[in-house]
């Protein structure tokens, strides 16, 4: 099931698998799927996802011009890392995932940890949705989750 804003450039997919209690999880970051489909337990990334941080640093208001120097400022900075730093189900795996809130949107990065063929770095896929309409994805996609996520739906 895929979870999304209208406009297709954020959400969530999470597909459970028949009896397993594990489910397909992937991110839409930029209308890109972040992810592969292995397998995996969602506890971790629900939570995660759930709790975005509030970051005032006004270095994060540069995302729309420059998503490289934001990634890399968040990777340098302790306070930054360990607030924008998601912790992510396995089939997230590969990638560097890291959101937050910032001046009332909620904000979403991803890039593959592996280099292109000849060093070249994968972009950042960069998502930002208003947090009224993360919230309403991501609740929805929550919902699902948790209904399903028993065998009761």
């Amino acid at each position: 099931m895929r979870f999304s804003t209208d406009d297709g450039l954020f959400g969530f997919v999470v597909t459970p698998l028949i009896g397993s209690g594990m489910y397909r999880f992937q991110l839409v970051v930029h209308g890109e799927l972040v992810g592969d489909t292995e397998p995996c337990f969602l506890e971790s990334a629900m939570g995660t996802f759930g709790r975005l941080h509030q970051l005032d640093d006004s270095r994060l208001g540069q995302i729309s011009a420059d998503a490289s120097s934001v990634m890399a400022t968040i990777d340098s900075d302790d306070m930054l890392h360990d607030s924008a730093l998601l912790s992510v189900a396995e089939s997230l795996d590969g990638w560097k995932i890291r959101g937050y809130v910032y001046e009332g949107d909620a904000t979403v990065l991803a890039q593959r940890y592996m280099s292109r063929p000849g060093g070249a770095e994968d972009p950042i896929l960069v998502s930002i949705v208003p947090l009224t309409e993360y919230c309403s994805v991501f609740d929805a996609s929550y919902d699902y989750w948790a209904k399903t996520r028993y065998g009761k739906e």
